[in-house]
This record gives C-alpha cells, sequence and structure tokens, in this order.
C-alpha cells in the first residue's frame, strides 16, 4: 500500500470513530496531529481507531510501532500513515 492509501484508510476510521462517538468531525487532512488536533482523541481513541484500521488493511499493528512519537511532535497523519506504511510493507 502507498502512503496516501493508507492516509486515506486511517482517515476513513478516525471518522468514523468521531461520529460513533456523537462528536462533531474536524477537517481531517495528512497534517492534523491526531492527539492535539481531535479533540477527545486519547489513548483508548488511538486503540480503537487502530483496530478499525486493522480490519480495513487486512493487517496487525502494533501500537507502540504507529503511535510512537519519535521524534516528539511526529503525531500526524501522515507520521502515522508512514509508520503504518512500513509495518504493511516490512520495511
Amino acid at each position: 500500500m502507498t502512503q496516501l492509501e493508507i492516509e486515506f484508510e486511517l482517515i476513513k476510521c478516525l471518522r468514523e470513530n468521531i461520529e460513533e462517538c456523537e462528536e462533531e468531525v474536524p477537517e481531517l487532512d495528512g497534517s492534523t496531529s491526531v492527539f492535539n488536533g481531535i479533540a477527545g482523541f486519547d489513548s483508548l481513541r488511538a486503540l480503537e481507531v487502530l483496530v478499525s484500521l486493522e480490519d480495513a488493511i487486512g493487517c496487525e499493528l502494533p501500537p507502540e510501532k504507529v503511535f510512537t512519537k519519535e521524534p516528539t511532535g511526529t503525531d500526524t497523519i501522515a507520521d502515522l500513515a508512514c509508520a503504518i506504511k512500513k509495518i504493511v510493507n516490512n520495511e
């Protein structure tokens, strides 16, 4: 999968999660910070989104490899998609 395909699936899963919580869905794109740019997004919601994304792409995604925040502040949708791409493509 390409990084853009993963970003698309990640945004889709984020939207669904936010809608299920009956919250207003903010504008989401690659530069959106998941922990600072999405109200109410915490570690529990991160895991919920990750499980949904695993189902969508058919690959197990270890949270510690996706949500690293290393270097500090790398928690945008694009950053997460890059980390996921490495897992999916065995890089």
